[in-house]
């Protein structure tokens, strides 16, 4: 299994909202994906330096209640989902966006250590963690490494596994198909996928349906050896049967797949008008009845 770890904490970016007095990317939670966005006047050079699975420290100084005085807060850790940037028109002073997921996010936001400078980075670029020096008059000697370190153990909030689902993040965003909304629902909707393709749980499921002569679409009955002859052997898709946004993440079984065609795959991953995804029995169902339909036409026009 893939995981972040405090090596990866490569970046730092300063983010602001309404000059300081609001708060900036408080509404996504963990394992949301958003658009981040990045000053027009640092250029896509600097929006591009972070590259996809690299993490990015998310720093913004928020002005306190009844005061003049802005704290700085660490509030998020993100992941650039893939090396793409995208520009509003017309553009504006936060032209350039890149799709991120949220790592880590404590529930309250973190005021910077102490002991920590953060004014070199703080200028709204993409910076290497190596620009947050320790004051001088703290006397503190700190390398890379462990000022990374640091810095990622201030987050008791985290996700490591969205490292291993970056891709299918991506995919399923570019899918023309997919019906997955930035945030919450793209993160279990790549955490589907990403099950989906247990390799090794996959082989297993298809070895077993093998041995009991049931290598074929579980919804559509299709059987590609039998259609297509020897090059359709063993050819067959897994879907997994417990939306995870719903049942959360578990120890998968055969039993949590069913063997399934791409047509039919891409219908069981298709919304009804009532946002809702159907079962296997729900799509077999309604294929059944329109062929019936559509074999009463047939016959009718005759």
């Amino acid at each position: 299994m893939q995981e972040y770890n405090f090596h990866d904490l490569i970046w730092t970016k300063n983010i602001t909202r309404d000059d300081g007095n609001a708060w900036a990317y408080m509404e996504h939670e963990i394992g949301a994906v958003f658009e981040l966005n990045f000053s027009s006047k640092m250029g896509a050079s600097n929006a591009r330096l972070a590259k996809k699975n690299d993490l990015i420290l998310l720093v913004q100084s928020v002005r306190s209640p009844n005061s003049s005085k802005k704290p700085t807060y660490l509030t998020h850790i993100v992941a650039p989902i893939n090396d793409e940037l995208t520009f509003d028109d017309p553009p504006g002073s936060h032209a350039i966006k890149r799709l991120v997921t949220v790592v880590a996010r404590n529930l309250r936001p973190l005021v910077k250590p102490e002991s920590l400078d953060f004014k070199r980075p703080n200028r709204g670029k993409v910076c290497t963690i190596d620009l947050i020096i320790p004051f001088l008059r703290t006397g503190l000697v700190i390398d890379l490494s462990q000022k990374q370190r640091l810095l990622w153990e201030l987050f008791t909030v985290k996700d490591l596994s969205v490292k291993e689902i970056i891709s299918e993040l991506d995919e399923t965003l570019k899918d023309p198909n997919t019906q997955a909304e930035e945030g919450k629902e793209l993160y279990w909707e790549g955490k589907h996928k990403y099950y989906e393709r247990d390799r090794k749980l996959i082989e297993k499921k298809k070895k077993q349906a093998i041995q009991n002569g049931k290598l074929f679409c579980e919804v559509c009955n299709i059987d590609f050896e039998k259609k297509y002859g020897p090059i359709g052997e063993g050819f067959m898709e897994c879907h997994h049967l417990y939306p995870i946004a719903k049942s959360g993440i578990r120890t998968n079984t055969l039993d949590d797949l069913a063997l399934v065609c791409a047509n039919c795959h891409r219908m069981l991953h298709k919304k009804t008008l009532d946002g809702q995804y159907l079962s296997i029995r729900e799509l077999s169902d309604l294929l059944v009845q329109h062929v019936k339909k559509s074999s009463k036409l047939r016959i009718s026009s005759h």
